[in-house]
């Protein structure tokens, strides 16, 4: 599916693909971007109306634990690959030994990447099928396969797969020998030290974001997390759009997520963007910064708090606001030294009138 999906928007006549590119610069507003992108054949400027920031996730390589250096030691993806059909056998282990939440470790507060469980127990249950003789262990601090994912996990169990928990505080010791990798533990429900030797140790690592993908937050100006994931606008209300009109995400650009859910929120990214691209004339709401050029000063305040990047300086050093990329928040309306901004609505005038209204029906409320 993913192979002919592929060849569907390489093959289209209308869908231009650019690989190996990065991309230089991005400005403009919603129905009217223009993007700088550099690949191999040269610099390209690229005029849309939507932007969606779907740039993935990637495996992190936990080194430590010989990952690269050990042909006995393996990620989970390796892994995953194994079990695919392949021209060439691969050689059958004694033994697998799989531990999940192999890190990283430094990047604290550590998140919870919540595919790995999901997915190690469906690589255990096909690799148990395929090879029924070979021992499979999964060492873990907490499985999470939640949802229907959940009957994974039940039924790796009943496959033979077998399970143990160790502490936070207590992690697997993991040694490497010429006759095999050995990993020691303490198992919390027997609070025994056990050791397993295996053939095959296969490590689940966090998923990170993808190489490159910090330095989009100020290309195009969206926020992200501390972990360097993408941040929505609302996680309820508008979860696959950006604060910025025009702007979407989706897929583990946004967080790691299983592939039913990537699905669903690139369709919506899609149902969004197209809300954009039919209409031949986008309406501005009213609610936006307003300008009196006798007072600007050329200050910058308000270009230094403007968190949309809506405002910027004509030719005569006079701020000038964008209304497509304002949002209203009236923050560079508050921080004017000169009083030369107002919010479409919220004028000094409208506001005190309506104080004014409010409380004579106050005062009114109490005489009667």
């Amino acid at each position: 599916m993913l192979r002919e999906l592929a060849e569907r928007a390489t093959s289209h006549p209308r869908v231009r693909v650019l690989t190996g590119c990065t991309i230089g610069s991005s400005h403009g507003t919603v129905g009217n971007f223009e993007t700088t992108v550099a690949g191999p054949d040269g610099e390209h400027t690229i005029s849309h109306g939507v932007t969606v920031i779907a740039t993935g996730l990637q495996e992190w390589k936990p080194a430590a634990y010989g990952v690269g250096e050990d042909a006995r030691v393996i990620t989970l993806s390796e892994f995953e690959a194994r079990l695919t059909p392949v021209v060439a056998p691969v050689e059958v282990p004694a033994s697998v030994v799989m531990l999940l939440c192999a890190g990283p470790w430094d990047r604290m507060p550590f998140y919870c990447s919540r595919t790995c469980c999901a997915q190690s127990m469906a690589a255990a249950l096909a690799f148990k099928r395929a090879h029924p003789e070979v021992p499979v262990t999964v060492i873990a601090r907490e499985i999470r396969t939640y949802g229907t994912s959940e009957v994974l996990f039940t039924q790796a169990r009943q496959a033979g797969v077998v399970v143990f928990r160790h502490s936070p505080d207590e992690p697997p010791q993991v040694t490497r020998t010429p006759e095999a990798v050995r990993v020691t533990l303490r198992d919390q429900a027997l609070g025994e030290e056990i050791t397993l030797d295996a053939g095959l140790m296969v490590v689940a690592p966090a998923q990170v974001p993808s190489e490159g993908a910090c330095g989009l937050t100020e290309i195009f100006k969206v926020p992200a997390s501390a972990d360097g994931f993408f941040l929505e606008a609302h996680v309820k209300l508008r979860p696959a759009d950006f604060a910025s009109e025009g702007l979407f995400l989706c897929g583990g650009a946004h967080y790691p997520k299983l592939l039913d859910e990537a699905i669903a929120q690139s369709l919506a990214s899609a149902a969004r963007a197209s809300t954009l691209l039919w209409r031949d004339s986008l309406e501005v709401g009213g609610v936006v910064t307003q300008v009196d050029r006798d007072r600007c000063t050329t200050c910058l305040t308000c270009l230094r708090v403007c968190a949309y990047d809506a405002i910027s300086f004509d030719g005569d050093g006079i701020a000038v606001v964008e209304p497509t990329r304002c949002q209203g928040c009236g923050l560079c309306v508050s921080v004017c030294p000169g009083s030369a901004l107002s919010l479409g609505h919220y004028s000094r005038d409208q506001m005190i009138a309506k104080i004014e209204a409010l409380l004579g029906e106050m005062e009114g409320a109490r005489v009667g």
